[in-house]
C-alpha cells in the first residue's frame, strides 16, 4: 500500500468519529453562502467538505495544510466528493498562511494547537 492509499484509509477511519465534530464546528462558525472561509490545518479535508456543503456554489474555501501527503489526499477527496471550483488547496501553516491579511471572512482551525510553535 502506497502513501496515498494509506492517507485514504486514514481519511475513511477518521471520518467515522470526526464527521459530527466537523459538522458541529461548521454550524457554530455559521458561514454565509457568499463568504470566504479558511480551513486552517485542513488535513485530508473532513471539515473542508462540511464547509463546502454549507457555503454552496457561491462560497470559497481555502484549505491550508502544510503536509504534501494530506494536501494530495484532500485533492483526491475534493475530486470525488465535491467537484466544484470553490475549494482551493494551499500549502501553508498558521504562522505562514498564503493569503493577504483581512482577505477572508472566517477561519476554522481544529485539531492543530499541538502543531503550533511558540506564539509569544
Amino acid at each position: 500500500m502506497n502513501a496515498t492509499e494509506r492517507a485514504g484509509l486514514l481519511a475513511v477511519a477518521s471520518h467515522l468519529w470526526s464527521s459530527p465534530v466537523h459538522a458541529a464546528a461548521t454550524e457554530l462558525l455559521d458561514p454565509r453562502p457568499d463568504e470566504s472561509v479558511v480551513d486552517l490545518g485542513a488535513g485530508f479535508g473532513a471539515a473542508t467538505l462540511h464547509l463546502a456543503h454549507r457555503l454552496g456554489p457561491r462560497g470559497r474555501i481555502i484549505a491550508v495544510e502544510p503536509s504534501r501527503l494530506m494536501r494530495s489526499a484532500l485533492r483526491a477527496r475534493r475530486a470525488v466528493h465535491h467537484r466544484r471550483r470553490g475549494i482551493h488547496v494551499a500549502r501553508g501553516t498558521a504562522e505562514r498562511m498564503p493569503l493577504p491579511d483581512h482577505s477572508v471572512d472566517a477561519v476554522l482551525a481544529m485539531n492543530l494547537i499541538h502543531l503550533l510553535g511558540d506564539v509569544d
